[in-house]
């Protein structure tokens, strides 16, 4: 039996439901937008993958020749139900498709564009309670016929620092990067839509080792940083008849005549002597070639490859400049041994790794013994004949038969240095020679992968990569412009005016630029690297002759950057001055690389508060110009991420340049 309204009322027990039921009314308003919001999101998302499609399809079937607009449109629709989710209905959006034409003089217009949208109409299931019967939008795909190819450089630190979970999650996220773009281009109406290439680099970058005699490479000793650390006049050992080439005082080349036949001799000869591969590393060029994409051709006389290449303007030619120079770390001087020791069988007794005389003077990189010559017969200088080292006898063709100077005093661990007859005699190692030791020191990286459209290639060689070495973020940047070049050394990229291909550069680093200083420990003022020894310039490295200073050159060439006001140590000896010249470099290129029409990315991964990386990453960004206009306008490149950070920074990346390749 019923009870009456006015007993319900007045039971306490029935207070409690109607309390609950009043509860209930707010409460379901809430579920019920989650579940409408949910549902409106999908819905949206199965809209836009079928609009894109579509687009996609659309503008394949123009590349074909389909010029009929309401063919396309019948087309275009279709494809666009078929790809639809059955849990989508018909009511539940509107289609619109456009044909945008283009070049006005043309008849009838050249189609330029698709536009493909769909207009959402959700009725809510639960709108009673939230006071909304629907949610609407407008959402829509805007293919740009033939739409565009991409080209990406992943410019990735393999720096020690990048260890343990840096590099884990890099690679990780990297391969995440790499699916999202080769999926963006699933459907599309050009060949190879999307191409990448990968430079890992730490204080070096490897080229690979199959590049070795390629013509763009120093093969014959041309650069004018070849023989640094080389002594070929006074110190190599032969019977041969021997010629040079110099020019403002620097040897810009040595041969040999074996046979009745000239030989270039090269560090590639220094590297057979002590039985070792070039392990594919390349030094950093002479300014301004090591900001540029400038490139020669050994396989041409001297003078036509020195006046292939003007650089700098000044109407001289500086092709050979432009050569490549395989890296090469020389064996640095043994320690000074004791005055007492009076012959060569007491001498090598001694421990190499220990200081006898209060000597601060220490060298890491010692691999072979300095005073063993090549000459069996007249092994080794005397500490009694510490005066001069012991001379040859002056044969025919023989260009060593000049008094030497005393080599035992700090003065000359330089000299020690530029021997080439220690490496002719090679069965005195100090060690195993690798990448930590011997002449490939600091050659740390795997090689880079050239621009290709094989995913699988790429990924694979992103799980190969390992960290280790200093930071040299330049060198990275500019090959990474290299592998997007379509000239030499890579001829993957395609033309810079192609307007229907972008080119991109992302740079990942986790720290400053670095370059290991020793201090005042060595006359070298650091440890050897891609740019070379940061000695003084014009110190005397053998017989008066000047240096070549790589790291000076070009500072007064920095007018429109962040460092046009800096004031830089031209005698650099500081780990401080070293960064500072390193970020004003990079910056150059990166200024150069924008200018070519390439478009770069940087992204601070956990970065140091101290130090420059954040100023020069921020600088560097930005989109490539093509006819004084930026290509990407109204895009954000600069990422400062910590650990965690890195998907979401480098999936807004992907996301960024997969849109780009899909509109425009």
């Amino acid at each position: 039996m019923l009870r009456s309204l006015k007993s319900f009322l007045t039971d306490s027990s029935a207070n409690i439901a109607l309390t609950g039921g009043l509860m209930m009314i707010p409460l379901m308003g809430s579920v019920g937008a989650a579940v409408d919001y949910t549902n409106f999101i999908n819905l949206r998302n199965d809209i836009q993958i079928s609009l894109d499609s579509a687009g996609l399809a659309s503008g394949r079937e123009v590349a074909n020749g389909e010029d009929d607009e309401a063919a396309l449109e019948t087309y275009s629709e279709n494809f666009f139900r078929t790809n639809l989710s059955d849990k989508v209905k018909p009511e539940s959006y509107e289609f619109s498709f456009t044909l945008v034409r283009g070049n006005a003089n043309v008849v009838p217009p050249t189609p330029d564009r698709v536009n493909i949208c769909a207009d959402i109409d959700y009725q809510t299931l639960f709108g009673a309670f939230i006071g909304v019967d629907k949610l609407e939008e407008r959402i829509c795909s805007q293919i740009s016929l033939g739409n565009r190819t991409v080209e990406v450089a992943l410019v990735l630190d393999n720096s020690g620092s990048m260890g343990g979970s840096r590099i884990d999650t890099l690679i990780t996220e990297a391969n995440a990067l790499v699916d999202t773009i080769f999926n963006s281009a699933q459907l599309t109406t050009l060949p190879t839509p999307v191409q990448f290439s990968l430079v890992p680099f730490a204080g070096t970058v490897n080229i690979g080792t199959n590049n070795q005699n390629e013509s763009w490479m120093d093969r014959k000793g041309w650069s004018p940083v070849h023989h640094e650390n080389f002594d070929w006049v006074n110190t190599y050992r032969t019977n041969n008849q021997t010629r040079t080439r110099t020019t403002d005082g620097l040897i810009r080349s040595f041969q040999e005549r074996v046979n009745g036949s000239w030989q270039w001799r090269t560090r590639h000869d220094v590297f057979e002597m002590v039985g070792e591969q070039w392990g594919g590393c390349v030094e950093m060029r002479p300014w301004p070639h090591n900001i540029m994409d400038t490139v020669a051709n050994t396989n041409q006389f001297y003078r036509a490859v020195r006046d292939s290449v003007d650089a700098d303007g000044d109407g001289q030619g500086d092709g050979t400049s432009a050569l490549f120079v395989p890296y090469f770390a020389p064996d640095e001087p043994d320690h000074r041994y004791p005055e007492q020791l009076a012959n060569f069988d007491q001498l090598f007794p001694v421990s190499p790794n220990s200081d006898h005389d209060g000597d601060d003077d220490v060298y890491r990189n010692n691999y072979l013994y300095d005073f063993q010559d090549y000459d069996q017969n007249d092994p080794v200088p005397y500490p009694n004949d510490r005066d001069q080292l012991h001379t040859h006898q002056t044969q025919p063709g023989l260009p060593h038969g000049n008094p030497a100077r005393n080599v035992f005093g700090s003065t000359r661990q330089i000299e020690r240095t530029d021997w080439v007859f220690k490496y002719q005699r090679n069965a005195q190692y100090r060690g195993s020679l690798n990448q930590y030791h011997g002449p490939n020191d600091g050659c740390t990286t795997q090689a880079i992968t050239e621009l290709t459209d094989d995913r699988a290639v790429v990924q694979a060689n992103i799980n190969q990569m390992t960290a280790d070495g200093t930071t040299n973020i330049q060198q990275g940047l500019t090959w990474g412009w290299r592998t997007l070049s379509p000239g030499e050394p890579f001829v993957g990229g395609r033309e810079y005016d192609d307007r229907h291909n972008l080119k991109f550069i992302i740079l990942l680093t986790d720290g400053n630029n670095f370059y290991s200083s020793d201090g005042d420990s060595t006359p070298n003022n650091t440890a050897y690297g891609a740019w070379g020894y940061a000695r003084p310039a014009n110190t005397s490295i053998f017989s008066g002759e000047p240096t070549h200073n790589r790291w000076i050159e070009g500072l007064d060439e920095l007018d429109g950057t962040i460092y046009e006001s800096t004031l830089f140590d031209l005698t650099p000896e500081s780990s401080g001055d070293f960064e500072a010249i390193m970020n004003a470099h990079t910056l150059q290129a990166c200024n150069n690389v924008k200018n070519s029409g390439v478009s770069i990315y940087t992204i601070a991964f956990s970065v140091p508060s101290s130090g420059g990386v954040r100023q020069l990453l921020e600088a560097c960004a930005g989109s490539g110009i093509r006819e004084n206009r930026e290509i990407i306008p109204n895009t954000t490149f600069y990422h400062d991420v910590g650990g965690d950070e890195l998907r979401s920074a480098l999936g807004d990346i992907a996301k960024q340049i997969s849109n780009l390749r899909v509109s425009g």
